[in-house]
């Protein structure tokens, strides 16, 4: 890791209350550390994700947004383990990641794993789902609470900007009709993306 901006110095040196944006590339947040591997001009900390973040210091943060990165992630297991470090209890996260069934998805060489609905219940101790809502626990110091979960569409031609919104508003309406979604229509009406809000027990 290096600190790449006063910004990023001033808010590691505070008494907490950080707020990051993991692989922010060009999407940086002004209210947020904007971390990314590549030291561009909106970046404040560069950090390879699939290492430590060893000079984050535990339970300094609040807030984690990360938009579709974690899909290129090697050690997506240890970057979980470090966020559950380095943030507070009720620490609030964003986590988008393209659905599996996206297409493009699978000509992106540089991505390592596909994520669907059910991904991060093996990382939770609640119940989000009810149709499958029994999952392995294979690291047991990683425990998150799902609050919500959400899919998106594409908004490319006119027929999805007419179309999508509306399927976005079926399917994520309740959590058994997101399992339905996924289980029967996802292969059909592919999504974009999924949306993992979860909170830092």
């Amino acid at each position: 890791m290096k600190i790449f901006s006063k910004k990023a110095q001033i808010a590691l040196n505070s008494d907490g209350g950080i707020k990051l944006n993991l692989g922010a590339g060009d999407t940086f947040h002004n209210d947020m550390l904007n971390v990314d591997i590549r030291p561009l001009k909106s970046t404040d900390i560069v950090a390879d994700l699939n290492e430590k973040l060893d000079l984050i210091p535990a339970k300094s943060v609040t807030e984690i947004y990360s938009r579709h990165t974690f899909e290129h992630i090697d050690n997506l297991e240890l970057l979980l383990s470090e966020i559950k470090r380095i943030c507070m209890p009720g620490a609030k996260l964003t986590i988008i990641v393209p659905h599996f069934s996206n297409p493009f998805g699978f000509s992106d060489p540089t991505h390592k794993r596909f994520f669907g609905i059910y991904s991060f219940c093996y990382y939770s101790k609640n119940s989000y789902f009810k149709r499958r809502n029994k999952f392995p626990k294979y690291n047991e110091s990683i425990d998150f609470f799902i609050d919500n979960i959400s899919i998106r569409f594409y908004r490319n031609t006119w027929v999805d900007r007419f179309v999508n919104p509306f399927l976005e508003w079926v399917f994520n309406k309740t959590p058994l009709v997101l399992e339905f979604y996924e289980y029967r229509i996802s292969y059909i009406w592919p999504a974009w993306e999924i949306k993992f809000n979860l909170i830092v027990e």
